[in-house]
């Protein structure tokens, strides 16, 4: 039998994660939908806590699901931060008050859009494959 504190942190961890995983599949929709700067910073926000959930409680969830999981944010987290970094760098260009930084930021919007449809098509696929049933599932977090 169990100790009642592990099966008590089990129950607790699996509820955070589950709370975290029904939290980025809003953010999916959401950001895939419309993937302004407060989507992309929310989407990366929300990666990140379960990615972060899923390694304190390591030994709780399903070693190869958690992988897994694991290496799917990080691919949204490398996707996104293309589009984040450019948020980033046109706003300190544009407070800057430098001359001549328009073809700068002209070029980074351009760089940016680009990148913002690609994580939405990738976020699109995400959606289609229903994140939040599947990886509940999976993690045995449900």
């Amino acid at each position: 039998m169990k100790n009642p504190s592990a099966i008590e942190l089990q129950k607790y961890a699996a509820l955070e994660a589950a709370e975290r995983i029904r939290r980025l599949a809003f953010e999916i929709n959401r950001t895939a939908k419309r993937p302004d700067e407060e989507s992309i910073h929310d989407l990366r926000v929300s990666t990140r806590r379960l990615s972060q959930c899923l390694l304190a409680f390591d030994d709780l969830f399903p070693r190869r699901a958690a992988r897994k999981a694991n290496k799917r944010m990080g691919k949204i987290m490398k996707r996104s931060a293309e589009v984040r970094n450019r948020d980033i760098a046109i706003g300190l260009l544009k407070e800057s008050g430098v001359e001549g930084t328009g073809k700068v930021v002209e070029a980074l919007s351009k760089e940016r859009k680009q990148a913002a449809t690609a994580l939405s098509a990738d976020l699109k696929g995400l959606k289609d494959k229903e994140i939040s049933r599947r990886w509940t599932a999976k993690l045995k977090v449900g």
